[in-house]
């Protein structure tokens, strides 16, 4: 079984703005009193939005009054929407009422701005504005990739670990360049005071021994999360405090002698006071400590706690870093320093501040805060039962803490809740802007005292959104159907955070893993209960996990130190090295090698951890003495040692892995292309699929050199333009319906009056398909949840997009990548500066690259024929020939009044007998590197490029005869005038030579085509046919349905619908076909409806 994912489903959401404008003839119940004037204020409510409840500010003492203030809210598409409107008279005790009216939102216009006169009562009329228009941003981020900000600091982590690891290995295997660097996590079981003592000597001796510095991430729950937070929040780490100097800090700060004791939990919940040097630190704060790589990227984790799924289920993990918070079941994330804040659909409704670290620590580890409370009798008097630290079994713990989970989720709101505000008092229907309720929930002394020191409740990230999974048809609302959600210490599912460090995108190769974990049988129980769970979950969500149940290790009961898990055949699968908390040699040895001599020395290293009668490392303790502090310390810092050639060879095994480069693609795509194969051509016989893999495999290994392959727009730019946003439209120099026009500085011809709209929308759609994640995309209406679903089944390499709207992108502040210098917006928001990418666009560039051309005539000295190129022009509109003199004045005559230009254009020769046009689409960086996209053999209708065909097979033919010739002078000439990103040259091929014929250093049309080929290319599905706008019977999304059904046959072609758009009863779109033979790529063409 393949990795469980999930779908969003893809809504515009409507957002109504009420303008509450202003009042007149205000009295309290119908009568006007001399003597006391009122104190009016409207209180808006809309039952179904997420930001119910709303109302204006107080104005004093008048009849009549103006408000102009707006608020927002979020409509509901399933349930009625009703706009109630009361006015009230603020007054001391209770306010009293005015009046009350009610407005139908449903049947509003969009995008009309209406005034409504309400009659709240006999005398006072309220005037309102109201209007609803659709909304697409989010600030959540729907994606399963890391954020932009962990990829930033992965890259400088690399670069950190490069230097580090020579120190920690012989030379000649120390990894020689960034790509050899493997992926390390370290990862801290619960376990509460245990688990903190216990990693503290776990980092001492990694930071010792430089493996710390080695290491990406770092993560934790429950009681590790408690000691991992604590580290990083201190200014100092890793800059100039170390890991023994944080030992000798708890030490110190709580005064650890042999007659006082540890306080671990005053030291990191802090919940005995209400003021704590601590207490506004936040997890965002810790940020500054990682972001420039200089020490792992910590990651902490709860759960969700779900009434709607069985208790065994508990598996809907929510991760915390210092960048964002999330729940990678759903790829589902926010910023954290929105948590806790109230969202819909996507949208942030309503912010507040972000929590404390001190609040975060007690939601990670909410079962020993609960016990906690109670060692410290913070009772909750309305509880009837509470956990009881007498005696109690893990399992039994285990049992009751499931008990307290279930009960707070049972106080999360569903969408059915439609309880009044005034009665339940919730958190959801708060209307104060002060965001008390946060404030009350993150109080210390509430953290223990109530429900929610066992299991916070915060609004649900997930509110509003519909998930499926990829096989099902039918989208599903519960993940998204309460308010509110439960989040307790994740070890109520299991008590290791391997979730964290599975995430197929973070690659984490190597994990180690130290388990402090209770063994309710004593130091001989077999420390394995954490692995089955973790490998059970894996096999669940399809995730590649060594083999733990029926290893041979596990029959073995003698218990080790360190056991190491692996599945070399599969390279995606982590290696584990599974620590946990034994003292096996430590009794004798004080350091590895360094025997015990002294009886003091002996005596203090021979202790039992879970055998002693003492029960002094029980879950349920809270006070360490000093010896028991170092032994623990001591103990997990000996074991961690003892292993260090274990870890290393491991280390070093994995760097030589990457190095043998050519294996590594091997194995690592064959996992890729092996389930892609198998997934779209499962109806062939065993040996026409092996044939199949051969050719998609070999395809791989021998065009590849390396796993990172350019197939899409984002992979492209990033590397130049870390933020930015893809603008792919084309302006218009005088057709209205287009939304940039150029009309003075930046004109250009191309769009005729009489255009129809479909250019408007196929451009940028197309570009959707590969436009990736990296950066988002500007469009002027969102892909349809059809034609995006239809890209992720069948696009191989697809990557859902990160897609805005055109308001978005002008309004934000980063850089715009656009097709053309566009007048509408700012000269210094252009990628690329503007006046330069104006003059390259003119056809007298194509003289200047030093590329072979046609010759270049002025109207005194013509040979006849000769083609009138006009600058700025595109689509083949724009280029006449004419063949003698009259028509030659004719026709610049035509030009030069039609669009009042002067000199705007070249005289060309015209090459006859043309064999073949060529499109040549490459990329230059700003360092003047070259990458190559593709060639398509074009299609031309009069001089407008319609599409063509490739043959990936003859692309390297195409490279020796182009590349030196056409491509390295033209990047040679566009990288000195200062211009980076997609070009795309027209080269004719005739019996007299090759011929650079026009250059268009933008994105092209078929740009996306070119780069989806490749993509196809890698699967054996070499040849292909690109229409770039054909007509079709039916609607889009008849066609995109016809070609899922041409795709599920599964009879060796694909069939891509890339961009689609109606116009009565047909539809105009972008496709393209690839398959293994030309006659198969026309049979699917016309199969789909196509025309020759």
């Amino acid at each position: 079984m393949g990795r469980q994912t999930f779908q969003v489903k893809q809504e515009q959401i409507k957002k109504l703005t009420v303008t509450v404008v202003k009042a007149s003839d205000i009295s309290v119940e119908g009568f006007l009193t001399q003597w006391e004037r009122p104190d009016p204020y409207v209180m808006l409510r809309v039952r179904t939005s997420p930001n119910s409840k709303q109302q204006t500010t107080v104005k004093s003492d008048t009849y009549n009054t103006v408000w102009n203030e707006n608020f927002t809210f979020y409509l509901n598409h399933d349930k009625k929407n009703t706009l109630e409107v009361t006015m009230k008279d603020s007054d001391y005790g209770s306010d009293d009422m005015i009046g009350t009216q009610q407005v139908d939102l449903d049947d509003l216009d969009l995008d009309t701005e209406i005034t409504k006169i309400l009659k709240v009562n006999q005398t006072t009329n309220l005037e309102l504005k109201l209007l609803v228009k659709y909304d697409d941003t989010r600030e959540l981020r729907l994606s399963y990739d890391l954020c932009d900000k962990e990829k930033e600091f992965l890259q400088k982590r690399k670069e950190k670990i490069l230097k580090h690891m020579p120190t920690i290995m012989e030379e000649d295997r120390a990894p020689k360049n960034i790509d050899e660097v493997p992926v390390i996590g370290i990862m801290g079981s619960g376990g509460g005071c245990r688990a903190v003592c216990g990693l503290s000597g776990v980092f001492c001796a990694l930071q010792e021994s430089g493996i710390l510095d080695c290491s990406s991430y770092v993560t934790g729950l429950s009681g590790s999360s408690w000691y991992i937070s604590t580290l990083y929040q201190n200014d100092g780490w890793p800059a100039t405090l170390t890991c023994q100097d944080m030992a000798d800090k708890l030490k110190k700060k709580f005064g650890t002698s042999k007659t006082s004791h540890f306080h671990v939990a005053n030291f990191l919940i802090k919940c005995k006071r209400k003021q704590t040097e601590n207490q506004e630190s936040k997890l965002s704060d810790q940020s500054k400590n990682v972001s420039l790589g200089e020490a792992p990227l910590p990651i902490t984790t709860s759960i969700r706690v779900r009434l709607d799924v069985p208790e065994k289920e508990f598996n809907e993990w929510v991760e915390f870093t210092p960048f964002e918070y999330g729940m990678a079941k759903y790829g589902v994330f926010g910023k954290i320093e929105e948590f806790g804040g109230k969202f819909y659909k996507g949208q942030l409704v309503k912010k507040f501040e972000e929590p404390s670290l001190s609040y975060l620590q007690g939601v990670w580890g909410s079962a020993f805060a609960a016990i906690l409370a109670t060692q410290l009798g913070k009772k909750d008097e309305s509880e009837n039962e509470d956990l009881t630290v007498k005696a109690q079994s893990e399992n039994e713990v285990q049992k009751e803490f499931e008990k307290v989970a279930l009960e707070a989720a049972g106080q999360c709101k569903t969408e059915d809740d439609d309880s009044e505000d005034e009665e339940d008092g919730s958190p959801e229907d708060k209307v104060d802007a002060g965001g008390s309720w946060i404030t009350q929930a993150i109080t210390p002394g509430n953290l223990l005292s109530s429900r929610r020191g066992k299991a916070a409740e915060v609004f649900n990230i997930l509110r509003g959104l519909e998930f499926k999974k990829e096989q099902d048809c039918e989208y599903n609302q519960a993940p998204g159907n309460h308010k509110t959600m439960c989040l307790v210490d994740s070890g109520l599912a299991f008590n290791s955070p391997f979730p964290t460090m599975l995430r197929p995108e973070r690659k984490v190769e190597i994990i180690l893993s130290f388990d402090f974990s209770r063994k309710d049988s004593g130091d001989t129980e077999l420390p394995f209960k954490n692995l089955l769970r973790a490998e059970r979950w894996a096999k669940e969500h399809g995730l590649p996990f060594p083999q733990i149940d029926g290893n041979p290790i596990l029959e073995n009961s003698d218990i080790e130190e360190c056991y190491v898990f692996e599945d070399q055949s599969n390279p995606k699968c982590s290696t584990i090295l599974h620590f946990p908390l034994t003292n096996k040699t430590f009794k004798d040895f004080s350091a590895p090698g360094v025997p015990r001599v002294t009886e003091e020395d002996k005596e203090f290293g021979n202790f039992a951890i879970f055998d002693d009668p003492e029960d002094p490392y029980s879950s349920y303790k809270f006070e360490y003495e000093e010896k028991q502090f170092n032994r623990l310390h001591e103990l997990m810092k000996y074991n961690t040692l003892a292993n260090m050639d274990v870890i290393k060879e491991k280390i070093a095994f994995q760097t030589d892995y990457r190095r043998n480069n050519h294996q590594y693609v091997m194995l690592i795509e064959k996992y890729l292309v092996k389930s892609w194969v198998v997934k779209h051509f499962n109806n062939f016989s065993e040996i026409e699929l092996e044939a199949r893999l051969k050719q998609a495999m070999d395809t791989h290994i021998t065009e590849n050199n390396n796993v990172e392959d350019i197939f899409t727009f984002g992979n492209l730019f990033q590397q130049d333009l870390p933020h930015a946003y893809i603008l792919p439209v084309y302006p218009s120099s005088f057709n209205k319906v287009f939304r940039f026009r150029n009309e003075n500085k930046y004109r250009i011809f191309n769009i005729p009056k009489e255009s129809n709209d479909s250019k408007r929308f196929l451009v940028p759609l197309r570009n959707c398909c590969v436009a990736g994640n990296e950066l988002p995309i500007l469009v002027h209406t969102l892909p349809s949840e059809f034609l995006s679903s239809h890209w992720k089944e069948w696009c191989p390499h697809f990557v859902e997009p990160v897609v805005k709207t055109i308001d978005e992108g002008i309004a934000d502040k980063n850089t715009l990548i656009t097709l053309f210098p566009l007048e509408a917006i700012p000269d210094e928001k252009h990628a690329v500066e503007t006046n330069m990418h104006y003059n390259i666009l003119k056809k007298v560039a194509v003289a200047e690259t030093g590329a072979p051309y046609p010759k270049y005539y002025t109207e005194d000295n013509i040979e006849f024929p000769c083609m009138i190129k006009i600058d700025q022009s595109l689509s083949g509109m724009g280029n006449y020939v004419t063949r003698n003199r009259e028509e030659f004045e004719k026709t610049s005559k035509m030009v030069k009044n039609r669009f009042g230009l002067d000199s705007d254009y070249v005289i060309s020769e015209y090459i006859q007998d043309v064999q073949s046009t060529l499109d040549c689409g490459f990329y230059v960086t700003k360092s003047g590197r070259i990458i190559n996209i593709g060639v398509q053999d074009c299609i031309m209708d009069k001089f407008s490029n319609d599409g063509g065909t490739i043959d990936w097979d003859k692309q390297e033919q195409y490279k020796e005869r182009l590349y030196d010739k056409f491509v390295v002078p033209v990047a040679k000439y566009l990288h000195e005038k200062g211009f980076f990103g997609v070009v795309g040259i027209d080269i004719v091929t005739s019996p007299g030579g090759d011929y650079l014929v026009d250059l268009n250093p933008r994105i092209n049309g078929n740009t996306a085509y070119l780069m989806l080929a490749g993509s196809m290319a890698k699967f054996g599905l070499s040849k292909s046919f690109f229409a770039i706008s054909s007509s079709f019977d039916g609607t889009s999304e008849q066609l995109v349905k016809k070609a899922n059904s041409i795709n599920e046959r599964k009879d060796g072609g694909r069939v891509i619908v890339m961009a689609a758009t109606d116009e009565g009863d047909k539809c105009h779109a972008s496709v393209s076909v690839f398959g293994d033979t030309m006659e198969l790529v026309k049979s699917l063409y016309k199969r789909l409806g196509g025309k020759d």
